[in-house]
């Protein structure tokens, strides 16, 4: 494994052992402060809540003084036949309810508590709800809101009095059955989960049914802890308890229902997760935003070194070709590359110098520059071909000579030592440099190159001598039999 992978590891491991630690002794500290904390949340609430439904019944009954005492219900009321006022209030209450305050319940009571009108049964009943204790209030001209059990629903209900040159002609009752929306509206306003509790059943509830039964089978075993919200004084409120459900673990209080509206005696319960609550929500965005962009970042960051350590190595490959493609004989991959480009680029060079004849790159050499441009020719096939047709021929064979002289031979003396000063003089001639050649590395080289060749060709052995042929000094390889 090379160290930048042993790196990206160990960055990975340890945002990993960060993610755990924190877990185990961070994140179980939080969610003990968090489990007090809903708690008092949701002590908090119930008392928020009580205050906010008394605001809300205030709002109620002037909703219903500001938009339901119209000139045709007034109308309709002030109809002396009273099954002609009958219908006439019916298709008034029915509009009212249905079109302007949403109402489950409409009905319209004379001056006595007699009912002479509502919007869910067109049949005259003349049912008399003067002893209810609501609208005995609003005989007395004080309007109220509070729970009526009526028609075997529980409604929320706002009971007005329309009061006309200092009497009472008439008691409107506007309600909604208090059911799932109810539950819900109520969660909407506060949070949490909410539920509508009668002594004997749930009413309406803000969970599913799993949850729901649920908090039936806990009510029915705490029967004795729970009773005092329905059977005790005005204002009756459980201390906050935890509770198990499908969905859970809830903190839960459960209160008295009455102490804000009034009427028929129910209670509610107000739930809060603990669950849900252990971390909160923006800690456990941070955390999982710091060790998920980490991690990205990490894993980026190890691909990105992949795709570049497997890229420059592909187009120094490709370039090379190019460059040998183009013309550039001379061109050598670099050898001291690390990792295993430097074995394939000396692979390479290897290739190169075989197909073209020249010299086997030296593994050891360091590349400088005079050494690069050394080059080396073989005309030993050549020469080899030219002497086997001069013997066909029955001729002597011709001694390979260049401009200058013939070919050196095997065992003259001071050979290397003229073959490097004929050198030096032909790079001058071809305006090359001759800065930093080594007359040592030049023989070493030479002699490296004469044995390959005749290992290669199987001659006795090799000789060179200098060529200008192409304009750069160059070492031109001849057989010695």
């Amino acid at each position: 494994m090379k160290p930048g992978p042993q790196i990206i590891l160990l960055v990975l491991l340890s945002f990993l052992s960060f993610g755990l630690v924190n877990e185990y002794y961070v994140f179980n500290d939080i969610a003990k402060v968090n489990d007090n904390r809903v708690k008092n949340d949701t002590f908090r609430s119930r008392k928020i809540y009580n205050e906010l439904q008394a605001v809300d019944a205030k709002r109620k009954i002037t909703e219903v003084k500001a938009k339901c005492f119209t000139k045709r219900l007034i109308a309709a009321i002030d109809v002396k036949d009273p099954v002609d006022r009958h219908f006439a209030v019916f298709k008034e209450a029915h509009v009212l309810a249905q079109v302007i305050v949403k109402a489950d319940l409409f009905i319209v009571l004379d001056n006595k508590g007699i009912a002479i009108g509502r919007n869910i049964d067109a049949k005259y009943q003349g049912a008399d709800l003067s002893k209810e204790p609501m609208v005995a209030q609003a005989l007395q001209g004080k309007s109220g809101v509070g729970i009526w059990y009526f028609n075997g629903e529980y409604q929320l209900v706002s009971v007005v009095p329309f009061v006309r040159e200092g009497k009472v002609d008439a008691v409107l009752v506007v309600g909604n059955a208090l059911g799932k929306k109810t539950a819900k509206d109520n969660v909407r306003l506060l949070g949490g989960e909410f539920f509508l509790l009668h002594k004997d059943r749930i009413l309406a509830s803000s969970m599913s049914g799993n949850d729901t039964k649920a908090l039936e089978t806990f009510m029915d075993n705490h029967k004795k802890e729970i009773l005092p919200v329905f059977e005790g004084e005005e204002g009756t409120n459980l201390p906050p308890r935890k509770i198990k459900l499908p969905a859970g673990t809830y903190w839960a209080v459960f209160s008295d229902f009455n102490q804000a509206v009034g009427g028929e005696k129910i209670a509610y319960a107000m739930l809060r997760s603990v669950t849900r609550a252990n971390i909160p929500l923006e800690h456990a965005k941070s955390q999982l935003y710091l060790i998920g962009g980490a991690l990205l970042f990490a894993f980026l960051g190890w691909a990105m070194l992949i795709i570049r350590n497997m890229r420059k190595p592909l187009e120094a490959l490709f370039n090379g070709a190019q460059e040998i493609i183009h013309g550039n004989r001379d061109y050598q991959w670099d050898q001291e590359a690390p990792g295993d480009l430097g074995a394939v680029g000396g692979s390479l060079n290897a290739m190169v110098a075989i197909l073209l004849g020249k010299e086997l790159p030296d593994e050891n050499e360091t590349g400088d520059s005079w050494e690069d441009s050394l080059l080396f020719h073989d005309a030993i096939q050549e020469a080899k071909k030219d002497t086997a047709q001069e013997r066909e021929q029955g001729a002597k064979p011709e001694s390979h000579e260049s401009d200058e002289k013939a070919a050196p031979q095997v065992g003259e003396e001071n050979y290397y030592d003229k073959l490097f000063e004929d050198y030096i003089k032909a790079r001058k001639e071809c305006n090359e440099s001759i800065k930093g050649i080594s007359k040592d590395k030049f023989i070493s080289k030479v002699k490296t190159n004469e044995k390959l060749l005749a290992e290669r060709h199987k001659c006795k052995a090799v000789r060179f001598e200098i060529s200008t042929d192409s304009g750069k000094a160059a070492l031109k390889a001849f057989p010695v039999e």
